[in-house]
């Protein structure tokens, strides 16, 4: 099964956004079909815009989903950690190869790197999703920042820094800071934000769940 375990990473990076080089992806080389995430406007406020770049296309219409995107993130991190001699840095043949760190946490992190950026820096909270066809691009932000999204943010992040600290401490202490920002959040609105028409969670109690384990995983804070 190792070439299959090779091919499911590889998914991965065929869905990465940006440019897929030919030295890498061969026949599904592609240049990048959605330049505008690195300035996409926000659905409120066509004016206010951010970088959201990196991330993977959930599907092909392109949308970028926190919180699908961190159970992914989860997924890949869980399989590392249980089984670290399965994952070598050079497996995959991605273009972060041969940097002395395992190809899938250099996989995961390249999500990790576009969940971060969603995150509302006054707030703390999460926008779901980013959005549209090509060049027109948008942050789906019609209910704010959500509950289920921020809940599954600070999971992932959470066991990020668990995967991370002992390779790259300053992205790992990052993805930490973020997940108790996005905790803060998720105290202060105790009730549900729903997402705007799609991945609507209507009860968001199991991301909360996930959310506090995995903090109290990384922090051993009672809290």
């Amino acid at each position: 099964y190792k070439g299959m375990l090779k091919d499911v990473l590889r998914y991965y990076y065929y869905q990465r956004q940006g440019d897929l080089d030919e030295n890498y992806a061969g026949e599904c080389a592609r240049n990048d079909v959605t330049p505008d995430d690195y300035t996409a406007s926000f659905e409120s406020d066509s004016s206010k815009t951010a970088d959201v770049s990196k991330g993977w296309y959930d599907a092909g219409d392109l949308g970028k989903y926190v919180n699908v995107g961190s159970i992914a993130v989860s997924d890949l991190l869980w399989a590392y950690e249980t089984y670290p001699e399965q994952f070598s840095d050079g497996m995959s043949d991605i273009p972060e190869s041969g940097n002395g760190v395992s190809d899938i946490l250099d996989e995961a992190r390249w999500e990790i790197e576009w969940i971060l950026s969603m995150q509302d820096k006054s707030s703390g909270g999460f926008y779901p999703r980013v959005q549209g066809d090509g060049k027109v691009r948008e942050i789906k932000d019609g209910n704010g920042c959500t509950t289920d999204d921020t809940a599954c943010a600070a999971a992932a992040l959470s066991e990020a820094y668990i995967s991370y600290r002992d390779i790259d401490d300053e992205f790992a202490d990052k993805c930490l800071n973020a997940a108790r920002e996005a905790w803060e959040f998720l105290e202060r609105n105790p009730d549900d934000i729903v997402a705007a028409d799609v991945y609507e969670v209507y009860d968001d109690s199991m991301d909360r769940l996930w959310a506090a384990a995995a903090l109290f995983r990384a922090t051993n804070d009672n809290k």
